[in-house]
């Protein structure tokens, strides 16, 4: 995306958090130190924002005061060896797995317009629905990167918990776990009730009810 400080460009529709009521999102990625246009999704007032280093941005509506948030992080080069297989690339724990709060029955993943989908001990590659480069998981929002997650669920066979870790493997939009952003390599295991916000869908991670 291109823009001048004469003429900012117009950095994208906010929609509001799935988890947190009252705040706005916008997923397209700006640029640090570029400037842009905001329109609030509530009262459709139009302001001026810079993008400031590389962080999560959080400005307000000078008319109606609602929190809209984005992301000034840049993209993270992605060696090409690791952009033709992505599963093999190098993680880091960002939430390690916490055995007092374990997950002791099945889960499900759902979205919007989408049947829950029932996560078995296997490994899950989420990724934007695109039959040339498919995925396990099938996405039909072009915002999503395709082959974007990795969900690895296992199961421990005497405690019979579960263990669901997942794995950001490479996006073109910000992708958030709650309203923490995630980057490249990003692993965390989840626990019921998470939201993972990625393009313009956001999934639902939730307990199987027996």
């Amino acid at each position: 995306m291109t823009t001048s400080r004469n003429n900012p460009a117009f950095l994208g529709r906010a929609t509001e958090s799935a988890k947190y009521r009252g705040v706005y999102r916008i997923t397209e990625r700006a640029e640090p130190g570029r400037e842009y246009v905001i329109e609030c999704p509530c009262c459709t007032e139009r302001f001026n924002t810079r993008a400031e280093g590389e962080q999560l941005m959080k400005v307000r509506c000078p008319k109606c005061n609602t929190l809209i948030c984005y992301s000034s992080k840049p993209q993270k080069p992605v060696p090409a060896a690791q952009a033709s297989q992505p599963e093999q690339q190098k993680t880091s724990i960002v939430r390690y797995y916490d055995p007092m709060s374990s997950n002791r029955s099945p889960a499900q993943l759902s979205w919007p317009g989408q049947k829950p989908i029932d996560l078995e001990p296997r490994t899950y590659i989420i990724g934007r629905d695109d039959p040339d480069d498919p995925s396990d998981i099938r996405i039909a929002d072009n915002a999503v990167s395709r082959r974007s997650l990795k969900l690895e669920v296992t199961q421990d066979p005497i405690k019979e918990n579960y263990k669901f870790l997942l794995t950001l493997l490479k996006t073109t939009n910000p992708v958030f776990l709650d309203e923490e952003e995630l980057v490249e390599g990003d692993s965390i295991y989840l626990r019921y009730g998470d939201t993972i916000s990625i393009g313009q869908t956001t999934l639902l991670f939730k307990e199987k009810k027996r």
